[in-house]
């Protein structure tokens, strides 16, 4: 048995993919993108644990600044030369090897009832994750749209995407907020000010502060 995983996540009323958009609020708000924590059939010869796990370090492992993998170059004046040290950010799985046995066999062990409720468990803790990328708007399914064909997000994230083989930005969860309840004209627009806060507590992989 199969169902579609994306809709799994239509439960909560904040939260939209490519399959119900259009009932993305035309309200002002603040929004986050997420990764998807979607794992491959059990009968795929991809199910291997390990590969997903490095898709989704890799995810991560991106700076804004640097467009790409976080790497900082050093230089320091010596006497006669100068000494350039290169710092990179690496990928490394922690994992043991029992813990890797332990998987694999929870996996070959499980019926396909148990590992599609694995697949749901998997894909609504793509939630629990933090955020790619924080933004605003005054219009929430505007914004979204926006981001599909042209924004910064879009270009930063579909580049890094494509060189990686990460999942098109289509296919990453919309979470969104209103703020109009508590948004009034003589004062600053709420979502700026809930913007800045989420940012500078989550820092976001894919903004740029």
């Amino acid at each position: 048995m199969s169902i579609d995983l994306y809709a799994v996540l239509h439960e909560n009323n904040n939260c939209f993919t490519k399959k119900n958009k259009d009932n993305i609020p035309t309200t002002s708000g603040v929004y986050g993108w997420f990764y998807p924590l979607k794992l491959p059939p059990k009968n795929s010869i991809q199910h291997d644990l390990k590969k997903f796990i490095k898709e989704m370090q890799l995810v991560y492992n991106y700076d804004a600044m640097c467009e790409g993998v976080p790497v900082k170059e050093l230089t320091s004046k010596l006497n006669w030369e100068n000494v350039k040290i290169k710092i990179e950010l690496e990928l490394t799985d922690k994992s043991s090897e029992d813990e890797e046995n332990k998987r694999r066999e929870f996996i070959e062990n499980c019926t396909d009832d148990e590992y599609l409720q694995f697949q749901i468990i998997m894909m609504k803790s793509s939630l629990l994750l933090p955020p790619l990328y924080i933004g605003k708007a005054k219009n929430l399914y505007e914004r979204y749209k926006e981001h599909l064909s042209n924004s910064q997000f879009k270009t930063r994230y579909s580049k890094y995407a494509d060189i990686n083989k990460l999942k098109p930005i289509n296919d990453l969860i919309f979470m969104c907020y209103k703020t109009n309840s508590i948004s009034r004209e003589d004062k600053p627009e709420s979502e700026i000010i809930i913007e800045n806060l989420l940012m500078q507590i989550i820092r976001p992989r894919y903004s740029k502060k």
